[in-house]
């Protein structure tokens, strides 16, 4: 078992922090208000619900009216961490010196995420590969065979450990020795597809499996749309390999021009419907790809990639975030 992370954070507003985000479920967002507000979350679990609500804080009712409860409770958050750590899962706190670098760089960075495996520096280098869960056969293998070009430049593969093209980049990149890093849309305790717990598995031991959830979430539509922001931040780049008008690649894509990444596309050569976001994509400015020949260079490129400046704010994908605040 690894040995336990260096905490900042007093034992009490560790728990106090789980709490929030994983008791009365704040977001990123709104956990920053009640935090700035009242100075710890000790302090704001000490706070009369009608305060969170109808104060500089925010907090919708139903969080706020799980407040006495969760005071009174604490102790049970202690449970989870112990289950975690049997689990040989970490548990990082946003202050903390483990925490993973990239997700500082968030307006909002998860007050707390749970991590099996390990981040290593080397994954520094790394590329997100993305699309739809029902693709083609050719879609499939074209995320497995770029995956496994990125491991051979050392490059490590992030995806969201979905059935389809995330499944078929995690393999790839497995089975030619690369690291990848899976970021669930569910708890870290609670893998979904079911399917892929397996999967997940190999993955902790070739790399990392990501959540900022509570351990045993439900992957939920909100959810799973969050996970998208963390698979871009931790990546210098975003490879959408196949997908449709709609979909999770679309939001990631987004995410990733937010934060100063570089979004790539696959340029099929046909006019199918499923290629049709890809169609999209590349004619609002996204980097045409055209196959695992294109990977090295690619790689050579994004070793020397400096993030673009992503715009204010207020220009950020506010629809997104609203659904976490």
């Amino acid at each position: 078992m690894r040995p336990a992370p260096e905490h900042v954070l007093p034992a009490d507003e560790r728990l106090a922090w789980l709490a929030l985000s994983w008791g009365a479920e704040l977001g990123p967002a709104g956990f920053a208000r009640a935090l700035k507000v009242f100075g710890s979350a000790l302090e704001a679990l000490q706070a009369e619900p009608s305060d969170l609500v109808h104060g500089e804080a925010r907090l919708r009712a139903e969080q706020a009216a799980t407040i006495p409860f969760l005071r009174e409770n604490l102790e049970s958050f202690e449970d989870d961490l112990r289950d975690l750590a049997l689990h040989e899962v970490a548990v990082h706190f946003s202050p903390d010196p483990a925490y993973p670098r990239p997700l500082r760089e968030l307006p909002h960075p998860p007050p707390v995420v749970c991590v099996a495996g390990e981040l290593v520096p080397l994954d520094d280098l790394a590329v997100a590969v993305v699309g739809t869960r029902t693709p083609t056969a050719a879609g499939a293998d074209l995320a497995g065979d770029i995956a496994r070009a990125l491991g051979s430049e050392d490059f490590t593969t992030v995806s969201g450990l979905a059935r389809g093209i995330d499944t078929a980049a995690h393999l790839g990149a497995l089975t030619a020795d690369g690291r990848t890093i899976a970021v669930l849309g569910s708890g870290i305790l609670n893998v979904q597809p079911e399917e892929n717990a397996p999967l997940a598995a190999r993955i902790r031991r070739q790399g990392a499996v990501l959540s900022e959830l509570p351990p045993r979430a439900q992957p939920t539509v909100p959810n799973l749309m969050a996970r998208n922001r963390l698979t871009s931040i931790l990546s210098r780049a975003v490879i959408v390999v196949e997908c449709r008008l709609t979909g999770g690649s679309l939001a990631t894509a987004e995410n990733a021009r937010h934060q100063g990444r570089e979004v790539y596309a696959v340029n099929w050569s046909d006019g199918r419907e499923e290629h049709a976001g890809n169609r999209m994509l590349l004619q609002e400015g996204a980097l045409p790809l055209h196959g695992p020949q294109d990977i090295r260079e690619l790689c050579l490129h994004l070793r020397g990639f400096r993030r673009h400046t992503p715009p204010p704010p207020r220009e950020q994908a506010q629809g997104q975030l609203r659904l976490f605040s």
